[in-house]
């Protein structure tokens, strides 16, 4: 994918935008994400480590300690849709940032999904100095098409862990430079 088609995806979402709301996550919605969210998480390893890492997230955000971690849960019509969100690691380069965890409903169709994903490309561009993105991926050989969704966006896979998780399954690292989007 060029740069100009992912420059035009940002250009739509935006439009799709009005019909969703993007709010900064609080630890009092850290059980309404669970029984909503966290459940329909399909591997019970993915659906632990996303609980857990909420869970920690939610707790350091009650005692005022900032974990590197910023989430944010995107609604519709009050409806739960999706969580997405960055972290920034004290050991990483200052320009340097990860993606969060991108949960989505079943409920949530294609424009949800785009949103959610470019919501956190918006966040990031307007909010922090990053310039680079590397995000983590569930590498199943089961068919999972997000390795084809991240290179369509423009992503370079830069890394992969065999046996990963739990169940045999692979990390894949991709990598996305936000300099031409800034």
């Amino acid at each position: 994918m060029d740069i100009r088609r992912l420059q035009r995806l940002i250009r739509i979402t935006k439009k799709i935008a009005k019909n969703y709301d993007t709010f900064r996550f609080s630890a009092e919605d850290l059980s309404s994400l669970r029984s909503n969210l966290l459940s329909k998480i399909p591997t019970s390893e993915l659906r632990e480590l996303a609980s857990n890492t909420l869970e920690n997230h939610a707790r350091a955000l009650s005692v005022g300690w900032d974990d590197g971690r910023s989430y944010f849960v995107v609604k519709c019509n009050d409806a739960t849709l999706g969580l997405l969100g960055y972290q920034h690691r004290d050991w990483d380069p200052d320009d340097v940032y990860w993606g969060g965890w991108i949960i989505l409903s079943s409920l949530a169709g294609p424009k949800a999904k785009l949103y959610c994903f470019f919501e956190t490309l918006r966040i990031l561009i307007e909010q922090t100095d990053a310039t680079c993105l590397y995000i983590e991926a569930y590498g199943s050989e089961d068919g999972s098409n997000i390795a084809k969704i991240y290179r369509e966006l423009a992503f370079q896979q830069v890394g992969e862990i065999d046996g990963f998780y739990k169940d045999g399954s692979k990390m894949l690292i991709y990598r996305l430079d936000l300099t031409f989007l800034k």
